[in-house]
């Protein structure tokens, strides 16, 4: 009788440390479903504004270690609000994704893509050369822009972005730096009449590269 007692004690022990090691682990998965969230833009499914301040560091620390060249590329989409306000919410986040979806199209393994906002986009190109990143983001421009959509009451609408690029060969390894160029010659790009790629230089007397 004592032998079946202690049989049926280690078995319930065994039965409790199963549920409780069943428990755990859903536990742990719930607690990385919910920080994969909190990294992700729900709409396009990219990386967040969150993300970008966990991983734009560590890329630029890899980069620098292989002495590579890392590029930050900043896109706006020209207009958005007024598209949306135009032809309401939901074309609005239409050309959202659309954008998400030619950048990913577009964009290598190593590169991070971000929505940082609204109409804010940003990639991170590790080991990319100037003229790399020009080229990638300039066939990210085209493919958004190439032709028009059909929104509401049978109207078209030819939506594009704006560009700025900048790159650690001119600026040199700082993210909030690299950031920051980018920002300025995308305002640049803005400036010289949307729908088009501008370049920062640094500190130059002429500081900004555009073309459409």
């Amino acid at each position: 009788m004592a032998a079946m007692e202690t049989t049926l004690l280690v078995a319930a022990a065994c039965v409790a440390a199963l549920a409780l090691g069943w428990f755990g682990w859903r536990l742990l998965q719930g607690r990385r479903e919910a920080r994969r969230r909190a990294l992700q833009d729900q709409l396009t499914g990219l990386m967040n504004d969150r993300a970008f301040a966990e991983r734009a560091v560590d890329v630029m620390d890899e980069t620098r270690d292989v002495s590579g060249e890392m590029v930050v590329v900043m896109y706006d989409i020209d207009g958005l609000g007024a598209i949306s306000e135009r032809f309401g919410r939901e074309f609005g986040d239409f050309v959202v994704r659309l954008f998400a979806d030619k950048a990913k199209a577009e964009i290598r393994g190593d590169d991070l893509l971000f929505r940082l906002g609204d109409d804010e986009f940003c990639s991170i190109l590790p080991s990319t050369s100037e003229h790399d990143a020009r080229a990638i983001a300039e066939r990210i421009r085209a493919a958004f822009s190439e032709k028009k959509l059909r929104a509401r009451k049978k109207q078209n609408v030819r939506p594009t972005v704006s560009v700025g690029l900048a790159s650690s060969a001119a600026i040199g390894f700082s993210i909030d730096r690299l950031k920051a160029g980018a920002e300025a010659a995308l305002a640049e790009a803005k400036r010289a009449g949307r729908d088009r790629i501008s370049v920062y230089e640094g500190d130059a007397a002429n500081d900004h590269r555009s073309a459409a």
